[in-house]
């Protein structure tokens, strides 16, 4: 049972201690994390759906550059929902997404 609690236990290094982030340790936070960093992702999704004119302006990309853009971010999101979908279906996800 000691083993399975160690295993289980939140942080990095030497924060895996740390009592303050053992309250930190469910699936409610785990849950806001993720919805923090979506909304990041989110956000700079608009923000570069926004200067897409001051790109092509200031920059003199074409048209065609940024749609190879916007190609490249769409792809990239799909491929690591798709990995994340299938290869850490039976993981601990927190802890592969740290690599621990």
């Amino acid at each position: 049972m000691a083993d399975e609690d160690q295993d289980r236990r939140c942080g990095v290094g030497g924060l895996k201690n740390s009592s303050c982030l053992q309250k930190c340790a469910n699936l409610l936070c785990y849950s806001i994390t993720n919805g923090i960093i979506a909304l990041a992702v989110v956000g700079s999704y608009t923000y570069m759906s926004s200067m897409q004119t001051t790109s092509q302006t200031v920059f003199s990309f074409s048209s065609q550059d940024i749609g190879v853009w916007y190609a490249m971010f769409e792809v990239g999101s799909i491929l690591s929902n798709v990995f994340s979908s299938y290869f850490l279906t039976s993981k601990h996800i927190p802890r592969v997404s740290l690599n621990l």
